[in-house]
């Protein structure tokens, strides 16, 4: 459900999506470095959505991490490798989150978004 709401989403503003082909996980480097079936990669094979799901109760919490344009510097000293190519989407971060939004909320309309925001304690 998620997924396919991310493919279709994206491919709206140019990137198409399909599954990654892992079925069990194997990393051996770091977690973009490997694509589970959970996961979404461009037409290149690279991770652009990381995805972990958590079920219960009749609820899921969804938890994803969207790359599209990793910054060169830190990915190479995290990963020790390139980064993957950039994705000009031609939208802002807050563009493209507004888009996500008004695309899954196409024909939900029971659904309220609430932002929160975590930060430290004091």
């Amino acid at each position: 459900m998620v997924n396919n709401w991310l493919i279709e989403s994206f491919r709206e503003l140019g990137l198409n999506l399909q599954y990654g082909n892992l079925l069990k996980s194997s990393i051996k480097t770091h977690c973009f470095g490997t694509s589970l079936i959970s996961d979404l990669v461009d037409h290149d094979g690279f991770k652009r959505i990381g995805s972990a799901q958590f079920r219960k109760k009749g609820a899921f919490l969804q938890h994803g991490e969207i790359q599209t344009n990793p910054s060169r510097d830190l990915w190479l000293k995290l990963f020790k490798e390139e980064a993957p190519p950039k994705v000009n989407l031609k939208l802002t971060n807050n563009e493209i989150v507004q888009h996500l939004k008004n695309s899954f909320l196409k024909n939900k309309s029971n659904i309220n978004f609430k932002n929160i925001t975590i930060g430290n304690k004091k």
